[in-house]
């Protein structure tokens, strides 16, 4: 459901740019998207509507069922723990989001600290773009972190979070 084409990293008040470009063919039919985004290009093809119809069908049942994608809170888990002691597991992120972690990671090392240990983890459902969301409870913070389902080899494609008040 989120190819590599969808990877996004973002924590309230610290993000990353990013563009948005398309290719067309000769008619000016759109024929790709593609995301530039922390020195890295990641190509989504268009699709055929059948296929977008099927995906939306499928976002709806995974909304409707409210159960987390399989390992997301394992790999939440893992990513907040290098997150926090500096050493992010690159190799578990798509490349744009190795590469935007990489330049977030003074800022995103901090927050951690300054939250302290990771306390809880708790599924609270799926949201309408199909993420995970968790509330994450550290010794001096609240926080909600949303996390798009793994790619089929086990790495992360998408995360978002911020404090909770």
């Amino acid at each position: 459901m989120y190819p590599e084409s969808d990877s996004k990293f973002f924590l309230k008040g610290l993000s990353l740019p990013a563009q948005f470009s398309f290719a067309t063919d000769a008619a000016g039919q759109a024929t790709e998207m593609v995301l530039h985004q922390s020195g890295e290009e990641q190509h989504a093809a268009r699709i055929d509507d059948a296929i977008g119809k099927e995906a939306e069908a499928g976002l709806a049942r995974r909304i409707a069922a409210n159960v987390p994608s399989p390992g997301t809170e394992a790999a939440l888990r893992h990513d907040i723990e290098g997150l926090a002691n500096g050493r992010p597991d690159y190799d578990k992120m798509v490349p744009v989001l190795a590469a935007g972690t990489r330049q977030m990671l003074p800022a995103l090392q901090a927050k951690l600290t300054k939250w302290g240990p990771l306390q809880s983890v708790a599924f609270t459902g799926v949201n309408r773009d199909g993420m995970d969301v968790y509330v994450v409870t550290f010794r001096n913070a609240r926080s909600e972190w949303e996390i798009a389902p793994l790619t089929e080899d086990g790495r992360i494609a998408g995360i978002f979070f911020g404090e909770k008040s």
